[in-house]
């Protein structure tokens, strides 16, 4: 395990959690988890023994561009300049008086208070003047916080020969000098964002503009409840830079020059040894709710994005009797929410059906595999050729040409003229998903925290290429009908309390709707319900035969597995694609909601 250990430090010292000396085990296991330690060094190898890259990533514009956007879709009231005097909790209503700038004491009533701040609540104690004696024993006692602050500067010294973008000084992260205040690492902004230019030393060495002037930011960390002074902090990082770049070969940009404590931050506040020994996590959830009130501030539990929802969905189930009532005193066995195939719920309702639809499922499979045998050439000449035809034709894709030109849509044609795929041909312009996004203003409200790609879409994550087709469904117009309103609502009965039924339909019209791409399919029972099989995608075979593997892996899960989950899902109909990237490249589609949000166990579901 000491191989570790600089991995760890990296994780979780450098984010300012922490030293590995004097972080409880909790806090550390909550934060630095196998998919944190994935994405920090992927190390996935593919069939044709490349590895898949890492998956950190960086907003360009900073987190504070995701919660502008999240204010600007949401229409949050957001009230500024206002000066909280008093907050009154009755038994059925909240009276909260507050003042401005421009007027005087003005008393409103609400149904909860959520208090979105953190756990130390000692400074609150003249507003809110009726807290509880649980509530002063969880924020007044047994909390930790660190202190962390950046510096932002210009350094007006060319520095030609950085290849990385972050640089980072290990006796800083380990040892007796972790923790005590001195710049731990500095990054280069524009290595950060041109992050092309760290892929090998020649594209930096030819890179006219890395003699240019620089925006770096350097980092300093404070261990716990040592809370050092702002003169000493700022002594520190002006003594690193004047030795690394040389006094006045540098510009501070942030912290500005009359608010010396603008990035300064006491940081991470926690519960301590203590405070976990007591189970005081466990009890502030159980008093979510109480007294009319809500705690919602990442101290809660942790401050990660991912952390945060879950811990608000707990709070929910909580509220519902979802997870054990009894959490004032004993910590739960687990608070892991289960997978919907883990339900008891669901599994009683599988058990009711599984008999009938065994018999469904025996009677698809020999009927079904004969015919598509048998019908394959047909099919593979003018039946589906016909249908990948219809495809690109019902989402518009240009140059298509008349219908009497289907019979030449083979499985190779289809993938290299659909959009994405077409960019990334020589010579061809940019994307047309792309395209239409930005000149219809449809991504105009992402701008903030999704890029714009330089060629194609499948340049896109995962997630932000989910978000973007979604959107571009809708501006296109496309020919795919939608399902009438009351079949929608049987086929979500279906899915809610007859899942299993629901499960059998999917397949059923998945083999039907998806066999020009997929090829060869099958049902197939699991533990989680099963689903229509797949043992060898077509169309990710043969865009391994068309495209080196990284752009053909994206095409299997962007341009396939997310493109049609998000277009069955506008026509009414929930399905689920599973792709397992194996050499013979095999796909599970799923009678469910395809999954994006936060999971118990602290990772995003891929599929």
């Amino acid at each position: 395990l000491t191989v570790l250990i600089p991995l760890l430090a990296y994780a979780n010292t450098a984010q300012g959690y922490g030293t590995l000396d004097d972080t409880p085990a909790f806090w550390g296991m909550s934060w630095v988890t196998p998919g944190l330690l994935d994405g920090y060094v992927r190390a996935e190898l593919l069939p044709n023994n490349t590895r898949l890259p890492g998956k950190k990533e960086m907003l360009v514009k900073g987190w504070i561009a995701l919660w502008d956007v999240i204010v600007k879709l949401i229409g949050a009231d957001i009230r500024y300049g206002v000066s909280i005097t008093s907050i009154s909790r009755g038994a059925e209503r909240v009276e909260i008086t507050y003042s401005t700038a421009s007027a005087g004491p003005e008393t409103e009533t609400f149904d909860f208070l959520v208090v979105a701040a953190p756990i130390h609540l000692d400074s609150a104690s003249p507003v809110i003047t009726d807290l509880t004696e649980d509530e002063q024993q969880l924020f007044y006692h047994d909390i930790d916080h660190a202190q962390f602050r950046t510096v932002l500067y210009k350094a007006t010294r060319p520095q030609p020969n950085l290849e990385t973008h972050l640089t980072i000084y290990s006796d800083k992260l380990l040892g007796p000098g972790a923790g005590d205040g001195e710049v731990f690492a500095f990054r280069d902004s524009y290595l950060a964002i041109n992050t092309d230019l760290q892929d090998t030393t020649v594209k930096h060495q030819n890179d006219p503009n890395r003699w240019l002037q620089r925006e770096q930011m350097c980092y300093q960390y404070v261990k716990n409840n040592v809370d050092e002074s702002l003169d000493s902090l700022a002594a520190k990082s002006t003594n690193y830079l004047d030795e690394t770049l040389g006094a006045g070969n540098y510009t501070i940009l942030q912290p500005p020059a009359d608010d010396p404590a603008a990035t300064t931050w006491d940081y991470f506040y926690r519960y301590n040894d203590n405070g976990l020994r007591f189970r005081k996590n466990w009890r502030l959830l159980a008093l979510q709710g109480r007294n009319k009130t809500f705690y919602a501030h990442a101290s809660n539990y942790f401050e990660s994005v991912l952390d945060i929802i879950n811990y608000q969905n707990m709070a929910l189930d909580s509220l519902q009797g979802v997870i054990g009532k009894a959490w004032d005193n004993d910590k739960p066995a687990t608070d892991a929410k289960p997978e919907y195939f883990e339900d008891v719920v669901w599994k009683l309702r599988v058990r009711c059906t599984r008999v009938c639809c065994a018999v469904f499922a025996f009677l698809f499979n020999l009927v079904w595999i004969p015919v598509f045998v048998i019908l394959y050439p047909l099919n593979e000449l003018v039946v589906y050729r016909l249908a990948r035809w219809y495809l690109q034709w019902a989402f518009r894709t240009a140059d298509l040409g008349s219908f009497f030109t289907f019979c030449s849509m083979s499985m190779d044609k289809f993938i290299n003229i659909s959009p994405s795929a077409r960019a990334l041909h020589p010579g061809e312009g940019v994307d047309a998903i792309v395209t239409k996004l930005y000149d219809s203003g449809a991504a105009d409200k992402f701008d903030k925290i999704i890029l714009r790609p330089t060629k194609s879409a499948l340049e896109w994550n995962w997630t932000d290429y989910r978000v973007m087709i979604r959107e571009w469904v809708v501006v296109i117009d496309r020919r795919l009908p939608t399902l009438p309103t009351l079949l929608q609502d049987a086929l979500r009965f279906l899915m809610v309390y007859l899942p299993l039924t629901y499960s059998y339909f999917v397949s059923f019209f998945a083999a039907l709707a998806f066999g020009c791409i997929i090829g060869f399919s099958y049902r197939k029972e699991d533990s989680r319900g099963g689903g229509l099989y797949i043992p060898r995608c077509h169309m990710l075979r043969r865009a391994r035969k068309l495209y080196p593997d990284m752009q053909a892996t994206a095409i299997c899960t962007k341009l396939c597995k997310v493109f049609s989950e998000e277009a069955m899902k506008a026509t009414g109909i929930q399905l689920v694609f599973e792709p397992n990237l194996d050499q013979a490249g095999s796909c599970m589609v799923r009678g469910v909601i395809a999954r994006e949000c936060a999971c118990a166990d602290n990772s995003l579901l891929d599929w």
